[in-house]
């Protein structure tokens, strides 16, 4: 692992983050609501979205590869996690599991009510992207860098973002609603392919 690979998985693992089932439905309502007041409106609370989850992302890897040792990975333990996740990914299309979404933002009041929604979104990781985010770590740790864990944090909560940012700009029409419904009920196939085929290769 590199510095440089592990920004490219930052970035592809938040993209997949968006695209997961419990993601899509709220990022994609949150964006609508946030289109319809741009026309009359600066997007400050677009604006306070994307701060929110990429200084959550960014602080999260550094505190976390600050906070936890270095760990030696021999080139087939990695596959151990990425089957178990990419076999989670699977089950839960047939199982419901009673993961928790991480609401970050109760830490700074127990009331949601006191936290605009924006932040609320920004400083919440779904439960679908927990296992995503585990992976990111995992990386993280390996190179012991925690500056770079958080430059790669916030790559990956600046991509997990970027479509909710796009769509809250142009708007949703027909053909990206149908788009974002289908890939609602595909990524978590695909996320589970690419993780249990990267398993395989580690362990071949």
């Amino acid at each position: 692992m590199t510095v440089e690979w592990l920004y490219i998985m930052a970035v592809l693992l938040g993209l997949l983050a968006f695209f997961e089932p419990c993601t899509i439905a709220t990022h994609t309502l949150f964006a609508q609501r946030i289109h319809k007041k741009m026309v009359a409106a600066p997007g400050r609370e677009l604006l306070f979205f994307l701060l929110a989850r990429t200084l959550l992302t960014a602080l999260l890897l550094f505190t976390v590869t600050t906070v936890l040792p270095r760990v030696g990975w021999t080139k087939i333990s990695p596959a151990v996690p990425l089957l178990v996740i990419g076999t989670l990914y699977l089950v839960t299309r047939f199982i419901y599991l009673p993961i928790p979404h991480l609401e970050f933002y109760r830490l700074l009041s127990p009331c949601r009510r006191t936290v605009p929604y924006a932040i609320q979104l920004g400083l919440t990781l779904p439960a679908c992207t927990i296992p995503l985010v585990c992976i990111l770590i995992g990386g993280a740790i390996t190179l012991d860098l925690p500056y770079a864990a958080g430059v790669a944090g916030f790559l990956f909560g600046a991509a997990f973002s970027c479509v909710t940012v796009l769509t809250s700009i142009t708007g949703i029409d027909s053909r990206r609603a149908g788009f974002l419904s289908t890939a609602a009920k595909t990524t978590p196939y695909a996320t589970s392919f690419f993780l249990v085929t990267a398993a395989v290769y580690l362990l071949s």
